[in-house]
């Protein structure tokens, strides 16, 4: 039949399996302020004022053992969805999980990366630059936004950068933002959407 579909043609989404580790990856070398606003993280820290941390002090940073999720995890950068009431965050988070894969067509489609900022109440002030009470988390998504929006990481099969854009084609950008979260009395923070253009 010369009608029947070539299933070699169709995209498979493979830069699903990848995606969350490879911004991190890319996170890890192109933005200093990221971890130091992680790490010093009482309020009169200065971050912006600190030495650059070494690559060991931000790897020790990162989850690596899905085993080391529990009640008393002190990670600053995660790879789970949404945060579990049994846990008790004493630092601040980011988290990195992927949302909707969606085709445009048969061999292109659309990926979004959700990324979660979860602060401590207490912590959720510091001394900036700019201001005496600055917010911890939207600094936080200044700097990944200063960073990733725009941005195509290198060595993926993104076919375009990462993008916050409502307007973007075939829906892409939808769902793209920040959107305040009160998680409870303890916690607060943001949900970030960044949309890319897939094969």
């Amino acid at each position: 039949m010369d009608n029947v579909c070539n299933i070699s043609q169709y995209a498979n989404f493979k830069i699903a399996n990848s995606t969350c580790q490879d911004v991190v990856d890319y996170l890890f070398d192109n933005s200093p302020l990221l971890w130091k606003l992680l790490y010093y993280n009482t309020y009169n820290g200065k971050p912006h004022e600190q030495s650059d941390l070494t690559n060991e002090q931000k790897a020790s940073m990162i989850i690596g053992d899905p085993n080391e999720l529990n009640a008393t995890v002190d990670k600053n950068i995660l790879f789970q969805m949404e945060l579990d009431e049994a846990i008790s965050i004493a630092v601040p988070q980011v988290r990195f999980f992927l949302g909707d894969i969606c085709a445009t067509n048969g061999k292109n489609g659309y990926l979004e990366l959700n990324i979660q900022i979860i602060v401590p109440n207490k912590q959720a002030t510091f001394i900036a630059p700019y201001s005496a009470r600055a917010d911890r988390a939207v600094a936080i998504l200044q700097e990944l936004t200063r960073v990733l929006n725009g941005t195509i990481v290198p060595d993926t099969k993104m076919q375009s950068e990462l993008f916050m854009n409502k307007a973007a084609p075939y829906g892409a950008g939808r769902s793209t933002g920040w959107y305040r979260q009160k998680q409870n009395t303890n916690y607060a923070g943001y949900v970030g959407v960044f949309s890319n253009l897939i094969v």
